[in-house]
């Protein structure tokens, strides 16, 4: 087991899900030999990561690895479960742009949203929600999932997401970011 570095601890400990992080460095064209990927998990110990949401490859030096909180993975109850955070900007240059707990309240308030939003759809799947936040405008927000999640909780939700996200702002440049969630995925 890795052992949590300092970004990934603090992570860690002021949210209330448990997350693995995925890191990446830098962000490519999509080729062609790179097949897309709804599970981060799959890119432990790879180089590229074949985005779902937007198509682009995020490629890395060294490898993907995956952080977890010290006191292991704790479920919430209900049917929506933050499952990870996928950081598709360098770990070591996000704090330069935006405040390490500022970031943490952030996806904590993300997830608030989509728990409360999602807490009575009997859809299943998985949903990945993926943040641009800028310094000078409002955050850009994609959706993307799969299984069978219907349209207009999609859309509800989005509506939701960008009311919430709309003050979020970095320090400087911007930082990239993916909360992933399951929807009903343990009932039949």
């Amino acid at each position: 087991m890795n052992k949590p570095l300092p970004l990934a601890r603090l992570l860690a400990c002021c949210l209330v899900f448990s997350l693995a992080l995925v890191i990446s460095c830098s962000e490519n064209r999509a080729s062609k030999q790179n097949s897309v990927t709804n599970n981060p998990d799959s890119l432990i110990g790879k180089k590229t990561y074949v985005n779902p949401v937007d198509g682009k490859s995020y490629t890395t030096d060294g490898e993907y690895k995956e952080y977890t909180p010290e006191g292991g993975v704790k479920t919430k109850s209900g049917p929506v479960q933050p499952l990870n955070v996928v950081l598709l900007t360098e770990q070591s240059k996000i704090p330069a742009i935006i405040s390490i707990d500022e970031l943490a309240e952030f996806i904590k308030g993300v997830d608030s949203v989509v728990i409360k939003q999602l807490s009575d759809v009997k859809d299943t799947g998985q949903i990945i929600l993926q943040f641009t936040l800028f310094s000078d405008k409002k955050a850009k927000v994609a959706i993307s999932y799969q299984g069978s999640i219907k349209t207009e909780h999609l859309n509800e939700l989005s509506k939701k997401i960008e009311v919430f996200s709309f003050n979020i702002r970095t320090q400087k440049d911007s930082c990239v970011f993916q909360s992933v969630y399951g929807l009903n995925e343990g009932r039949k």
